[in-house]
This record gives C-alpha cells, sequence and structure tokens, in this order.
C-alpha cells in the first residue's frame, strides 16, 4: 500500500511518436515550468502493471509518460487561468475523504499499521499530499469549466448509438440450476506420485533453476504458453489452502507444491498488494482412472434410483454431493448466465425442459443438473440499456473533448527537455 503517489486522472493514451522519442533521450521532460521526473514515471508503474499485466513495459513507461504530459498541460493552464481557485478548506476536505476512502479500503487498522511502517503520521501523510491534492482540484475545476460544459448526450444521441450497436447489445441465455456434484476421487497413490514430480520441479526452482524452464510441464493448455499467467487475482477466491501458501510469499517467491481442485500447483507471485496477486503457475493434473471413473458412476446411479423413487433433490444433494458451497441450499446455484459456464454445460441446459435432470461430465466428475428455470439469449431493448448507454457515450464525448483540449494546450505551452526552451 503506498500513500504517497501520483494520482493520474487523465486516461487518453494515444502514445505519440513525440512522447516516445523523448522518453528513450530523457529521463525529464519540461511542461511549461512543470517537470516529470522518471520518478514520476516509475511512481505510477506499479498501478498500471496491476491493471495491465500483459502490456511490455516499455509500452506502459510510454503510456504513463503522456498521461502526465497531459496532466501537466492542463495544470499550467489552471494556473494560469485567474478564475480557478482552490480555497485551504476544499483542500482539507479533499484530503479528508481520500484518507477516510483509504481506511475504508484497506480497513483502519492496516491503513495505521501501513501508516506507522512508512514513518508518517496523519498530519505528516496531509502535509505531503497537500500540494498534489491541491494541483488534482486545480485540474478538475479547469475540467469542469472547458470540458464537462461541451458534452452533452441527447435522447436522439442515444436512440442512434443504440441502433448502431443493436446487434451486439445481447443479454445472455440465463440458466437457474441445481446440481449434485460426485467428484472423481483419484487413489491416494496417484495423487501421491503426481506431488512427488511436482515437488521435484519446486526443489530444483529454489535451487536456482529459472521458474520458466519448467513451463512446458504444467498441464493447464490455457496458461502454459503465456508464461503460466493467471494474471491479476484476489487471493480470497481461493481455498484455504492454497490462501495459506501463497500468504507469506514476497513478490519474485515461488509456493511449496499446494493442492488445487484438478491437481498440484506451483505458484509465483510477481506481485502482490495486499490480497491483490499477479500470479503464474505451473500446474501438474491429477487425472482419474476409469476405476476413480467407474465408483464415481456406481455413485450417480444410486442418486439417480433415489430421484425416481420419488426422494426430494435438495435432500439427495445434502447426502450426497461433494459440492461444499451449494449442498447446504439444496444443489441449488442460483441464476447463472452462458458465459459463467463451459460451453457443452451450456450446450445441454438449452435442450433440456424446466423440471428435467441430466447428467454432465466435467473433468472434476458427474454433475447431476436440475434445470429449474430459464431464459433464452435476446436482444437488449432500448429501456434496458438507456442509462449504461448514456454513460458510455459521454465518456466517449469527454474523451473527445478532452484531447481536443490536449492537443490546443501542446500548441501554446511548451513541451520538451528540461534544458530546453
Amino acid at each position: 500500500m503506498k500513500f504517497i503517489k501520483t494520482v493520474a486522472i487523465l486516461a487518453i493514451f494515444a502514445t505519440s511518436v513525440f512522447a516516445q522519442s523523448l522518453f528513450e533521450d530523457s529521463c525529464v521532460v519540461r511542461v511549461g515550468n512543470e517537470v516529470i521526473t522518471a520518478k514520476d514515471i516509475q511512481d505510477n508503474l506499479e498501478t498500471y502493471r496491476l491493471q495491465f499485466p500483459n502490456v511490455p513495459e516499455d509500452s506502459l513507461k510510454k503510456a504513463i509518460l503522456e498521461e502526465l504530459i497531459n496532466r501537466k498541460l492542463i495544470l499550467t493552464a489552471a494556473k494560469k487561468d485567474t478564475s480557478i481557485k482552490v480555497s485551504d478548506e476544499e483542500v482539507e476536505q479533499a484530503l479528508d475523504n481520500w484518507i477516510q476512502g483509504l481506511k475504508q479500503q484497506f480497513g483502519e487498522k492496516n491503513f495505521n499499521e501501513e501508516l506507522k511502517k512508512e514513518g508518517l503520521t496523519l498530519a505528516k501523510l496531509k502535509s505531503v499530499n497537500r500540494e498534489k491534492m491541491k494541483e488534482e482540484l486545480m485540474i478538475q475545476k479547469y475540467l469542469s469549466k472547458y470540458v464537462v460544459p461541451k458534452v452533452n448526450v441527447t435522447d436522439e444521441d442515444l436512440k442512434k448509438f443504440y441502433k448502431q450497436y443493436q446487434d451486439s447489445l445481447k443479454k445472455p441465455a440465463r440458466f437457474k440450476i441445481a446440481q449434485i456434484l460426485i467428484k472423481f476421487k483419484p487413489t491416494r497413490e496417484e495423487d501421491k506420485a503426481v506431488y512427488q514430480k511436482a515437488f521435484s520441479v519446486y526443489k530444483k526452482i529454489k535451487n536456482g533453476e529459472p521458474f520458466d524452464n519448467f513451463l512446458r510441464l504444467s498441464d493447464d493448455d490455457l496458461t502454459r504458453d503465456r508464461g503460466g499467467d493467471l494474471g491479476i487475482v484476489n487471493i480470497n477466491q481461493f481455498s484455504d489452502t492454497i490462501k495459506e501458501a501463497l500468504k507469506g510469499l514476497k513478490a519474485g517467491d515461488v509456493s511449496r507444491p499446494v493442492r488445487g481442485e484438478f491437481g498440484w500447483h506451483i505458484f509465483q507471485v510477481v506481485e502482490k498488494k495486499d490480497s491483490i496477486y499477479h500470479l503464474r503457475h505451473i500446474m501438474f493434473r491429477v487425472t482419474p482412472s476409469e476405476k476413480d471413473k467407474e465408483k464415481a458412476k456406481k455413485r450417480v446411479q444410486k442418486v439417480l434410483n433415489e430421484l425416481k423413487k420419488g426422494t426430494p433433490f435438495a435432500t439427495l444433494a445434502e447426502i450426497y454431493s461433494d459440492d461444499k458451497m451449494s449442498k447446504d441450499l439444496g444443489g441449488e446455484l442460483g441464476w447463472m448466465t452462458e458465459y459463467e459456464l463451459n460451453p457443452a454445460t451450456v450446450d445441454s441446459l438449452k435442450k433440456m425442459k424446466k423440471g428435467e435432470v441430466k447428467v454432465i461430465e466435467s473433468p472434476v466428475g458427474y454433475h447431476i443438473v436440475k434445470l429449474i428455470d430459464k431464459e433464452n439469449a435476446r436482444n437488449y431493448t432500448f429501456d434496458e440499456v438507456k442509462d449504461n448507454l448514456r454513460q458510455m457515450l459521454l465518456q466517449k464525448k469527454q474523451q473527445e473533448e478532452l484531447k481536443k483540449l490536449v492537443d490546443s494546450l501542446k500548441k501554446k505551452i511548451y513541451v520538451g527537455k528540461c534544458e530546453g526552451r
């Protein structure tokens, strides 16, 4: 958690050739009387990496530089505009709101611990950020005066926008389902053999061999060819076992092999901030044997026989389901869109009638699925998406107007190397 950082409020990422060559030539850029340092760029890099994990670092730095240039242009113009005034009371109120937001985001206890770790008091935190906050307020007031009034979205604009994109505005099919999950349960010997393979790789990595050398061994087809990258994740979405294995790791560390739903994982932490991690992994799948599948099939048949006798689905879910999250709810998973389910499951559900029960196989096991209700995919009506379209169109027009403003300011305000004028 970093309290002292540059807050970037612009979002113009069209990197110019000028900005690219400028970054390569020099670490410092002057915009009017304002200066952008290499540290300014570095301070923003962590945030950008978390938002755009697959973008090369050079591209991120160029985008940051362009954004900082745009911000300084507007700040310079705002300082020259005598109608733009920010009082001490406004700055103090904004700082209080910002600090309150940090406490809500990280929790008051974590906030105070981080403050202590950085050697700051609340008064010092405000002091070192007061000038930055004043600049942000000046920028906001300038944009409110020269950009916001020029942007207007009429109902006619919305109807044209809707008509233009109507075919792509699809409401996905939804299914209300319940399930009884009968997992494949590999033998202890099979699980142990895969663990030993994973542990052997873990030892080699700990002894200095590069993590990337073993990516070819990963059984995760979706991530293997992109460096095992799992992207930015909140570790609270993982099981307690995986969460505990990750908690003590720092950026660059690898975990011991940890059991997941499909097998054993070796995780590498690329970056982390509180519970938000950028992760890579090598996954060693534990594949069930035909004997394991036969055992599961027998359990499935037992459940189906009970259903035929009239035992309620919910009762059987509580007794037999291996899905800990839903078994106590009678197996109900609630409404799910077609994008939250794998394609094979969606195909089966589309052919089923309400109340029908079907067995669907997945890599985890057999799912005895009951279709409670469903809604077919369809186009959204204008009224359903009107508010969202208004926001989208408003943002689009604001960006266009902001781009015009920045282009205009570049003609009036010096942008170049620190020593040049």
